[in-house]
């Protein structure tokens, strides 16, 4: 049995509450999770739905941190005015610091990904990145989100955002790559996390003129 297969390895690894945690979210949404992964394995996929496939998987590169975090900083170089350079710059260290936040929870909880999940379809998986919980796309794209609707003025823009940000948390439980509740606590720690680091770890614009001066020539 695949499922008793996965709580034994799982098991061999976790600390008791850690394993009392993803037992009780497994007894949620492992059989549902499973049946939502339709595009998991590339060559169980109808042809009628490879289109979808290949949107999905660029979707998941997109909102891969290798990917947003070199974007909004090259933003900050272009857009040199104060507010906007200002929000872009502290939109990349806190996804900086996201990355941190997510390899503890993710070394702590060593929730396995699900067994059904092909971890060659997206980068290498390395280190803490083998293990599930929490969805670190997720919570890189919920910043990114609650971001948007905190600071930008036009509303279309922020509804392309959260949407591209809604289809890369779904597409990471339709791929295979999550579990359900895996993306859901992601974004209540991208939202939290976003909240936590505005108050106490916003760079101001005197600050950043003051120590990296080039970012403003």
């Amino acid at each position: 049995n695949e499922y008793k297969s996965y709580l034994r390895e799982s098991s061999m690894s976790q600390s008791r509450w850690a394993l009392s945690l993803t037992s009780f979210m497994d007894r949620f949404d492992y059989n549902l999770s499973h049946k939502c992964a339709i595009f998991s394995k590339q060559e169980s996929v109808p042809e009628n739905l490879m289109k979808f496939f290949y949107i999905g998987k660029a979707l998941e590169i997109l909102g891969s941190s290798a990917i947003t975090i070199p974007v909004t900083f090259t933003l900050s170089l272009i857009y040199k005015d104060d507010p906007t350079q200002t929000i872009l710059l502290n939109a990349t260290l806190f996804q900086l610091y996201n990355i941190v936040l997510i390899g503890i929870i993710k070394g702590y909880v060593k929730r396995k990904r699900p067994h059904y999940c092909e971890t060659n379809t997206l980068f290498l998986t390395k280190g803490v990145d083998m293990y599930s919980f929490p969805s670190g796309h997720t919570v890189q794209m919920t910043l990114l989100s609650t971001m948007a609707i905190m600071y930008l003025n036009g509303n279309a823009l922020k509804l392309v955002i959260i949407t591209i940000s809604l289809l890369i948390s779904l597409m990471r439980v339709v791929s295979g790559r999550h579990f359900i509740s895996d993306v859901f606590c992601g974004a209540i720690i991208g939202f939290i996390s976003t909240q936590v680091y505005i108050p106490l770890l916003w760079i101001r614009a005197e600050t950043i003129a003051k120590f990296v001066p080039f970012i403003r020539n």
